[in-house]
Order: structure tokens, then C-alpha cells, then sequence
């Protein structure tokens, strides 16, 4: 994963909690004090030993911790960084999603080697969607659903996961999210 990831945690901790203990996070890790660089690719394991020791350290499971980054990530740090891709890829909760794979294409460009997940999204009925989603990674549902947590704030909706269907995959994640979308 890049940098950028690692840079992200840096700031969710360091903002909710304090300096002093993304300090513990990063000691008990193991990470070198070079895993920041914003632009460079690092080893998957990197990023799990960063999260790892965030559980560890705030004694919470490592889900929900991967659960509140992904919140953290779609409501505070993408838009630092992203807004008008962002603001691009729809103007609305499961348009958004539907636009996921464009806006991770057009990302590709700034970052070498970038293997980004993929989702799809089928709508239903009554509000009713299932949302796919592959990932080359292992371990990352949980993220997904904090990024849904997010996307409901940001497009002032509730999203209601109504099962977490886990696929079989040779490699890395599938999962199919069923969901329930509430306009307010």
C-alpha cells in the first residue's frame, strides 16, 4: 500500500487521540520512521503491522479499527486530498459507488503499480442494492464498511448493511454487501 495510507492513520490517531500514542502505535509496530513518504509503495504487511499495533494499543479489535479508518478516510482525509475527484464520481450514495473503479482509474495515473479493488453495484428494488466488492487483499471488509459508514454522512443518506456475504476468492477479498439506502 502507499504512504498515503500510513500518513492517514498518522492523522485519524494523532486528531482523536494524541501525538503520544501514534507514537506507541508506531513503536510497537516495528515501522520504520521511513513508511511515510505519501507517494512510495510499501508492503502490505507495513500497513498491517501499523493497524495491528492500533489495536493493540487503543484495545479495540482490529475490525473496528480498520472499520473507523475507513469512515475517517471518506470523511476527512480523502476530501483533503481528492474533493473534486470526489465531487466527480456522483451526487449521489450508490452513483458514487457505481463510479468507484473511473475515480480509482483516474488515480492510477499518480501512482505506480496501483492495484486498486473494484466494486460493482446492482440496484434493486425499494432501495435495495447489493454491492460487490474484489480486492486483491485480504482483510479489508471491514474498511469497506467504514467507507459506507462515511459515504452515508457524506451524501446524507442511511445505509443500512443488511448481510455481509463473504465469496469464495483464491486471492485476496470478495464480498457481496447487501443493503438497504434510506434518502432523508
Amino acid at each position: 500500500m502507499y504512504g498515503l495510507i500510513h500518513v492517514a492513520l498518522n492523522e485519524m490517531i494523532v486528531n482523536n487521540y494524541s501525538q503520544e500514542c501514534w507514537q506507541e502505535i508506531v513503536e510497537r509496530s516495528g515501522v520504520p520512521s521511513d513508511s511515510f513518504m505519501r507517494m512510495n509503495s510499501y508492503d502490505d504487511s507495513v500497513t498491517f503491522a501499523l493497524v495491528g499495533a492500533t489495536s493493540e494499543v487503543l484495545g479495540a479489535p482490529i475490525n473496528s479499527c480498520l472499520e473507523a479508518f475507513g469512515e475517517f478516510w471518506m470523511i476527512d482525509f480523502a476530501p483533503q486530498s481528492y474533493d473534486s475527484l470526489l465531487l466527480s464520481a456522483g451526487d449521489d450514495l450508490l452513483t458514487f459507488l457505481e463510479n468507484l473503479d473511473l475515480l480509482h482509474d483516474r488515480i492510477s495515473t499518480t501512482f505506480v503499480g496501483f492495484v486498486p479493488p473494484s466494486f460493482g453495484v446492482q440496484r434493486l428494488e425499494n432501495g435495495k442494492a447489493i454491492l460487490n466488492y474484489t480486492s486483491a487483499r485480504k482483510g479489508l471488509v471491514p474498511f469497506v464498511q467504514g467507507l459506507l459508514k462515511g459515504m452515508q454522512k457524506r451524501f446524507d443518506v442511511e445505509l443500512i448493511i443488511e448481510e455481509v456475504e463473504m465469496l469464495d476468492s483464491d486471492i485476496g477479498d470478495k464480498a457481496r454487501f447487501h443493503v438497504t439506502l434510506i434518502n432523508h
